[in-house]
């Protein structure tokens, strides 16, 4: 089962008092987290998607919270070997209720650069360029960067 994140770079749109917001998940065979065409702040929450993974790759922590701008929703995601996570849901809105995903590997990391170059041309297309535009770019490029490592390439 492929887990990925999948953004919608033709849904980016201006923030009305932020960050431009898109349609941003994550997916886990039929699992949408949090919502299959979930709306949200796309370049920072893809950002900080980029930065937990690659601390996991280096090894630097073995858990990460990644949460989602819009709602009390998350996932963690715990070391299960090297390369590989457990990912757990995380919805606070009524009570503490978590639920297992599956697990990722590197193909989760794929996703998210492969979403993050789509989300920048869209971020230039639409003269929508911002610091979180810039911060998600040096993310990107890292993450790829560790994994051309990690593939030898």
């Amino acid at each position: 089962m492929e887990t990925r994140i999948v953004v919608q770079p033709e849904t980016l749109l201006p923030g009305s008092a932020g960050p431009a917001t898109a349609n941003i998940w994550l997916e886990s065979g039929s699992i949408g987290v949090p919502a299959v065409g979930w709306n949200d702040f796309a370049i920072v929450v893809l950002g900080w998607w980029s930065d937990a993974l690659l601390r996991l790759i280096r090894g630097v922590s073995s858990r990460e919270e990644v949460r989602f701008m819009d709602g009390p929703y998350s996932v963690l995601l715990d070391s299960v070997g090297s390369d590989r996570w457990k990912l757990t849901y995380v919805d606070r809105t009524s009570g503490h209720r978590a639920r297992d995903i599956g697990v990722a590997d590197l193909g989760l990391a794929e996703s998210i650069t492969v979403a993050g170059r789509g989300l920048l041309e869209a971020c230039r297309a639409q003269r929508l360029w911002s610091d979180d535009a810039t911060r998600l770019e040096g993310a990107i490029a890292d993450l790829r960067r560790e994994l051309n490592d990690v593939h030898g390439s």
